[in-house]
């Protein structure tokens, strides 16, 4: 990647606000959430601030517990605002927050800090977010309490797990008393894939907390350096012994996808589907030509979850759109004529699997930051602003009305374009004739 994209990667997240929800997309957005902590406030308010400073916070240390809640924010300032916050009986004066649980709400009533926000997020995996219960309710304080289609590892016997198990996720982490959403929720994860008879195994190795009194294991020491195991907690995928980074949340659900995934057993393309998968950069030039019309490029990886959400989402929408015969809105000065000439060419979605040896060239090339990471292009060029088409939960008839949308725009902007031209060309051969004209008299 270049050197920008590397230093970008390597600089220390910032405290940056929360995502901001508008409130007309608020009922289209939020329910579909699993799990949200939703800020409803007036935005100009300097408790307002304070809040979204105290949440966004909180929201960087769940990331390093990898937890699936996501933290929005909602400007009630306005009369449209004032009305959702009556509706989930919020005092529009005052800044409140809401917890939602697949679109039901409850209102938070606890101690508003980032640390007392995080135990209360973490706090919530007791129920599994489809509704059942999940093992992190129960305490974790002995390894003999682990069920047993999770397996328990030592720094000795993780050599000898991987030798066994081709495919094995391994979540490694202090032993500490009390309950641990993590071992909970991984627990849950190991015994939905053993019902459901997937090919993988899941493994905990739990490690004494590092003192001044007691220095690192030996056999762990060697095992970090071995496999560059960074801070605790952390997850890791081993493929048939090689260790890959997990990038994902660590929800129930996130857990199985992620293993689902990687044992090839997840998202797998209808034979409908009209999703095009790209392997190698030749393939990209071919599709990019002048004439290709828009294309989409998702750019997913194998441990991403929320490419596991959107694959399906894009193999519906490829179909809707080769179904779709997209009509083009031309201004009112425009012609019939040529109106009717304008062809709108295909809209394509074509994804590139990051992992894939073959594509390292073209991930060299395009150097993408973020996963799924989109790029639209128009005629074979690249178009700038176009990530939201594909962003966080959005379902197949959004992507289609987007790409729909977009293509409208694009075609109108060229249409517009010839008749400037043609007008321009007009005008100079109007001025060539007359001038023909004077010299002739």
């Amino acid at each position: 990647p270049p050197v920008s994209n590397l230093l970008i990667m390597s600089t220390p997240p910032a405290v940056v606000s929360l995502h901001r929800v508008p409130v007309a997309e608020f009922h289209d957005r939020i329910p579909r959430l699993p799990l949200a902590l939703v800020l409803m406030c007036a935005a100009t308010s300097r408790e307002c601030r304070r809040l979204d400073a105290e949440l966004s916070r909180a929201r960087m240390q769940l990331s390093i517990e990898r937890s699936a809640c996501a933290l929005r924010m909602v400007d009630i300032s306005g009369a449209d605002g004032a009305a959702l916050a009556s509706e989930f009986g919020a005092p529009s004066a005052h800044p409140s927050l809401h917890v939602f649980r697949n679109g039901a709400s409850t209102l938070y009533t606890g101690a508003r800090s980032a640390d007392a926000i995080v135990a209360h997020v973490l706090g919530l995996g007791g129920e599994h977010p489809n509704g059942e219960r999940s093992a992190t309710a129960f305490p974790e304080t002995q390894s003999a309490m682990l069920q047993p289609a999770l397996l328990s590892l030592t720094p000795q016997t993780v050599v000898d797990a991987l030798a066994t198990h081709p495919l094995l996720l391994l979540l490694i982490c202090e032993r500490r008393p009390g309950r641990s959403h993590l071992v909970g929720n991984f627990t849950a994860a190991a015994e939905t894939l053993a019902r459901q008879g997937v090919g993988v195994k899941l493994g905990l190795l739990q490690v004494r907390p590092t003192t001044a009194d007691a220095p690192p294991d030996a056999a762990f020491h060697a095992l970090r350096k071995r496999y560059s195991v960074g801070d605790l907690p952390e997850i890791k995928i081993f493929d048939r012994g090689q260790p890959l980074d997990y990038a994902a949340a660590a929800d129930v659900d996130s857990i199985v996808d992620v293993a689902r995934w990687n044992a090839g057993r997840s998202t797998v393309p209808t034979p409908t589907s009209r999703v095009v998968p790209l392997l190698g950069t030749e393939q990209l030039r071919r599709l990019l030509q002048p004439s290709s019309g828009l294309v989409l490029l998702v750019f997913r990886a194998r441990w991403c979850t929320r490419c596991l959400v959107l694959e399906p989402q894009l193999h519906t929408a490829s179909v809707r759109l080769a179904a779709t015969a997209a009509s083009v809105s031309v201004s009112a000065a425009a012609s019939a004529a040529a109106a009717a000439s304008a062809q709108a060419p295909p809209v394509t979605i074509a994804t590139v699997d990051i992992d894939d040896e073959r594509n390292q060239g073209l991930v060299r090339e395009i150097a993408p930051l973020g996963f799924p990471s989109t790029i639209a292009y128009w005629r074979g060029s690249p178009l700038a602003g176009t990530a939201e088409l594909t962003s966080e939960s959005l379902r197949s008839d959004e992507i289609v009305a987007g790409l729909l949308s977009l293509q409208r725009q694009l075609l109108a902007r060229d249409w517009q374009r010839r008749v400037r031209a043609a007008g321009a060309g007009a005008t100079t051969g109007g001025t060539a004739t007359a001038q023909q004209a004077r010299q002739r008299r």
